[in-house]
């Protein structure tokens, strides 16, 4: 009882003796109830003995009813007993906060016991109204949840049946409502024609015994049904999927059950449509594989792995044993020598073959020629490889694949010619003389140009004539300058002379120029290939567009073709490589010029229906410069191109074809590869020359 704070009102000081004595600690002592407001307020006590003496009876009654309704504190009245319940002011201090009274005068044992019982019924009551309060907050939650579910009912998509098995509806929400109507059920056996319940034939009702609900009344539960909807309220029709569970407890003693249904008709619609995808995308997928099955290339597709998911017959044919060697992946295991370098002898790594390195390092391959010594029956096949990474649309990697033809033929040409070469069998004075033409044809022009202006020079008989005019008037002169028409035109006519003169000795300057280049070209041709020039090259660093350019010139000058467009793009090349210029001029002049003999070929046949164009690209590559010179002349309808680079091969008829052959040399001496493509007689074809670059610097 230590802890028991008493608040003492009114004249009942003396009881704070008392109440110590009996383990009450007494908070404060006041003899108003303003006063006693305040103490209450700040002292919180458990219980407030209020004097209700004559001297402050109403004062009390104030008090004792701030007391309880403000703070909660049960109060126990101090009174006179019958003489102050004669007055009625007993009877009246009665309040919801009074726990007790004690009569004057105060005895410990009754104040005691008065004290202990108003604790105890204040104790009991807070605990009812707490309880209370609890059972008030439950049942407002309990119908909040209520209400937030029938909430959540109706806002779902799903319909949902609640039924007793009389057919009673328990539950329904407004989707339901949406799909069947408000109409109440008939009998069950009415069901599947009173709601349009079919099977998902759209023909068939639904048989009792398959209704999901009557089921639920048999404790059967169903996981899914379809069915198709057709009433009132859906005249179209729709699709749906059911569920249905039996309650675990019955209502009202009767079994009942829930069915869940949702519209499925968009979903299967979009089945439908998804399988007609699937119907077309297999078909494209057997076209696309019919047409990989008969092409000449090999294609293999493989896995993250390196499994291969696919192979055409054409890849199985070309690789032979060395295809069934990594078809399961196995690309970590010490490699069997199935792939070369085309060399011939050196081993291809694992990890440096295209499909390795597009599926485990994402690369990409691009023409890398392999040997494959087992390949074609055991006869061994150079194949030309091409590698890309396969990603879905996040970027991952899903595998990769690999193209590949075979490139034996041209590969065995190639070195046959280089053979050729290297055996010193090509026709050397031939070629010497071949270039050399081209550019005496040039400084033949020249030369005539400059003779026919030195022979029949018009500014010198027009200077003839002004001569013989002047020499008419030479003991009049200043009177002919000065008055006569005639004359008055002399210094206008000397001036004009004066500047053709210079425009004449320009042009002739030019012309001369030109000689003295190809007269410097035809000694670097004869320099080059002398005994002390052979095999030696005289590197200087050019300009490979104004090399060309040159080389252009060259050729239009020999009176070939002048009116032949000729567009330049480089681009993409180097500034300036290290090369022989000579050679490389050589080159050029040979290519340049066989593109016009091609478009003069089709001119003369009647062919050429548009303006005659030529076009030189180049761009680099790493160690190598890529030249490509198209025309669109008379084309070639050779399978193997490679014969027109032999020496004496002509279409001309004149038995003087040494420029290809002469510019193949050049090529594969220097380490790259000259190719003629051409789609067929009158369409045009393309040169492509790769040549490998002497290191820069």
């Amino acid at each position: 009882m230590t802890n028991t704070k008493i608040l003492i009102v009114g004249d009942a000081a003396y009881l704070e003796q008392p109440l110590r004595r009996l383990g009450y600690a007494v908070c404060a002592t006041v003899q108003s109830a303003s006063r006693a407001i305040e103490e209450a307020a700040g002292t919180e006590p458990d219980l407030a003995l209020v004097d209700l003496g004559p001297e402050g009876g109403a004062d009390g009654l104030e008090a004792a009813e701030r007391i309880g309704s403000e703070f909660g504190v049960p109060v126990v009245l101090l009174a006179a007993g019958e003489e102050e319940a004669g007055q009625g002011l007993f009877e009246g201090a009665w309040t919801a906060s009074t726990f007790g009274c004690v009569p004057k005068p105060i005895e410990e044992k009754p104040l005691h016991r008065n004290i202990q019982a108003a604790l105890a019924l204040h104790r009991r009551e807070t605990r009812h109204r707490e309880t209370a309060c609890e059972l008030e907050r439950r049942v407002t939650a309990l119908q909040e949840q209520v209400a937030l579910m029938k909430d959540v009912f109706d806002t779902m998509k799903e319909g949902v049946f609640a039924n007793d098995e009389t057919g009673r509806r328990l539950l329904v929400n407004a989707a339901a409502l949406d799909v069947a109507g408000t109409e109440e059920p008939r009998e069950i056996a009415d069901w599947a024609e009173q709601y349009g319940i079919y099977l998902p034939d759209k023909e068939t009702l639904v048989r009792v015994e398959q209704n999901p609900l009557v089921r639920c009344f048999h404790g059967e539960t169903t996981e899914w049904a379809e069915f198709f909807v057709r009433n009132r309220q859906k005249p179209e029709g729709i699709h749906v999927g059911a569920s249905a569970r039996p309650l675990p407890t019955k209502v009202n003693g009767l079994a009942a059950g829930v069915v869940v249904f949702q519209d499925i008709t968009e979903s299967k619609a979009a089945q439908a449509r998804l399988n007609e995808s699937l119907n077309d995308l297999r078909e494209q997928a057997e076209v696309m594989e019919a047409i990989f099955d008969s092409v000449r290339d090999g294609i293999i597709v493989s896995d993250v792995g390196g499994k291969f998911l696919y192979a055409n017959p054409a890849a199985k044919e070309m690789l032979g044993d060395a295809y069934v060697a990594r078809k399961d992946g196995l690309w970590s295991e010490k490699p069997t020598p199935y792939y070369y370098y085309s060399d011939r002898e050196t081993p291809i790594r694992n990890e440096d073959l295209p499909l390795p390195r597009a599926v485990f390092q994402g690369m990409a391959t691009d023409d890398l020629d392999i040997f494959v010594p087992g390949g074609r029956a055991g006869q061994g096949i150079f194949i030309q490889v091409n590698g890309r990474p396969l990603r879905d649309r996040s970027g991952r990697s899903r595998g990769g694949v690999i193209t590949f033809h075979d490139v034996t033929r041209q590969v065995l040409a190639d070195e046959a010619l280089a053979q050729a070469f290297a055996y010193g069998r090509l026709e050397i004075v031939d070629t010497i003389l071949h270039n050399i033409g081209n550019a005496i044809n040039s400084v033949t022009v020249g030369i005539e140009t400059v003779h026919r202006g030195i022979a029949d020079h018009r500014l010198i008989r027009r200077l003839n004539a002004l001569a013989e005019a002047v020499g008419a008037h030479r003991d009049d002169w200043a009177d002919y300058i000065e008055n006569d028409p005639q004359g008055q035109q002399v210094m206008p006519f000397i001036t004009a002379l004066a500047g053709e003169f210079v425009q004449e000795k320009r042009r002739l300057t030019a012309t001369v120029d030109r000689v003295r280049e190809r007269a410097q070209y035809i000694a670097d041709i004869v320099r080059n290939q002398s005994p002390g020039g052979v095999g030696r090259l005289n590197l200087k660093d050019i300009d490979p567009r104004d090399t060309i350019a040159r080389a252009i010139r060259l050729v239009k000058d020999s009176n070939r073709a002048p009116s032949t467009r000729v567009d330049i793009d480089c681009d993409k090349a180097p500034k300036e490589i290290r090369i022989d210029e000579s050679r490389f001029e050589q080159m050029m002049v040979n290519l340049i010029k066989n593109a016009m003999e091609a478009i003069e070929q089709l001119a003369a046949s009647g062919g050429l229906e548009e303006e005659p164009r030529i076009s030189v690209r180049a761009c680099a590559d790493g160690d190598f410069l890529d030249i490509e010179v198209s025309d669109n002349g008379i084309g070639t309808a050779e399978r193997d191109t490679r014969m027109l680079f032999a020496a004496g091969y002509t279409t001309k008829g004149d038995g003087t074809g040494l420029g290809l052959h002469s510019a193949a040399n050049f090529v594969i001496s220097s380490g790259g590869q000259i190719r003629l493509l051409s789609d067929g007689i009158g369409k045009g074809a393309t040169a492509h020359v790769r040549l490998r670059l002497p290191g820069q610097g």
